[in-house]
C-alpha cells in the first residue's frame, strides 16, 4: 500500500489530446512517448476500440452466442 495524501484523487485531469486520465503531479504518458511509441499506442488502441464494437455487434445480433 502506497502512502499517498488524502486529497490525492482530487487531482486527477485528462489530456486533451490523447484522453488519457493521469495525475496532476505527473505527465500525460502519451505525450512524453516518442513518435513512433505514439502511433504504435494509437494503433493499439484503434483496433481495441473496433474489436471491442464488433463483439458488441455480435453480442446484441445473436444474443445465444
Amino acid at each position: 500500500m502506497r502512502n499517498l495524501p488524502d486529497d490525492w484523487n482530487c487531482y486527477w485531469v485528462t489530456c486533451p489530446e490523447h484522453d488519457v486520465k493521469y495525475h496532476m503531479s505527473e505527465y500525460c504518458p502519451i505525450c512524453e512517448m516518442s513518435e513512433e511509441e505514439q502511433e504504435q499506442w494509437s494503433d493499439d488502441r484503434d483496433s481495441a476500440v473496433e474489436e471491442k464494437a464488433e463483439s458488441r455487434y455480435y453480442d446484441e445480433q445473436y444474443p445465444e452466442w
